[in-house]
């Protein structure tokens, strides 16, 4: 008997390797704003950018998933971002 289970578990490792294919390209283009922040002496974290960052996130999600859904998963991702700038 087949698993009823599998396409849609198939489905989603395919979508899992797509997320870390973005994220990995997402910071490549960190680095190079890392590299920029640090020949120009610009601070790495800038608060007011994470927060219009989040807004923008907020409005594209368009209440698909929940707010703190996105807001938690974000917060993981600049995280990432600010230790690959540094």
């Amino acid at each position: 008997m087949s698993d009823p289970l599998l396409p849609f578990r198939d489905a989603i490792d395919n979508i899992d390797r797509q997320i870390i294919d973005l994220l990995a390209d997402r910071y490549k283009q960190v680095a190079e704003i890392g590299k920029i922040k640090h020949s120009l002496n610009m601070p790495i974290y800038v608060p007011e950018r994470e927060k219009a960052l989040m807004s923008k996130l907020l409005q594209y999600n368009n209440k698909r998933l929940e707010e703190n859904t996105v807001k938690a998963i974000y917060r993981e991702i600049i995280s990432g971002a600010i230790r690959t700038e540094q």
